[in-house]
């Protein structure tokens, strides 16, 4: 029973590695493609944005799945908890974000970005959508 756990471990492990290591390079890719494709102030408004989105994304986990995957037991009252928490973090960031893109926009002297980072936060709910089923993946 014993090495079924360390077998379990070190696949989990791996597979959790490969996950983050393909999903980096597939990041990479795509940036040098955007690199290339498009022009350095443009290439520059998809970094403003990109900072934006990565906070919010942040702060809708916020360490929750991760309690997640830890706790031994967990029903599934906690997995609605925390999804419905995420969706209700990821609508209060995206409704801040939509409401301040032009502040946001002012402030970086740049009229083009409220637009885009309007649109473009809309991945903070997308991507709450899918946490708990990543959770859910992980843990098994």
């Amino acid at each position: 029973m014993k090495e079924s756990y360390e077998n379990k471990t070190v696949l989990g492990v791996f597979w959790s590695f490969l996950d983050n290591i393909s999903a980096y390079l597939i990041q990479f890719i795509i940036q040098i493609f955007l690199a290339r494709l498009l022009l350095p102030e443009d290439f520059g408004l998809i970094g403003m944005i990109s900072l934006f989105i990565m906070i919010s994304n942040s702060l809708v986990d916020s360490g929750l799945s991760n309690a997640l995957i830890r706790e031994k037991k967990v029903s599934q009252d906690d997995y609605s908890t925390v999804f419905y928490t995420n969706i209700i973090i990821a609508f209060c960031l995206y409704w801040i974000l939509f409401f301040f893109s032009k502040k946001i926009g002012t402030f970086f002297n740049e009229p083009r970005l409220y637009l885009i980072l309007r649109v473009h936060a809309l991945i903070i709910i997308i991507n709450a959508l899918s946490i708990i089923q990543k959770t859910i993946l992980i843990k098994k």
